[in-house]
């Protein structure tokens, strides 16, 4: 299971301030951009504001 499932565990994503701080304290906070649209995770090349950063 990579990084970003067992984070999200495939129900609604967490609170952002939560993923923030997850992802605040990662070496790969630069290798990976995702956000939630409301229906299902997205990626986005970085920097993008808004988007919550994760490995892969």
């Amino acid at each position: 299971m990579d990084a970003l499932t067992s984070l999200y565990k495939g129900g609604e994503p967490r609170d952002p301030n939560d993923w923030i701080h997850l992802v605040q304290n990662t070496p790969y906070l630069y290798m990976r951009a995702v956000k939630w649209n409301g229906r299902k995770w997205v990626c986005c090349p970085p920097p993008v504001t808004g988007c919550t950063y994760m490995p892969r």
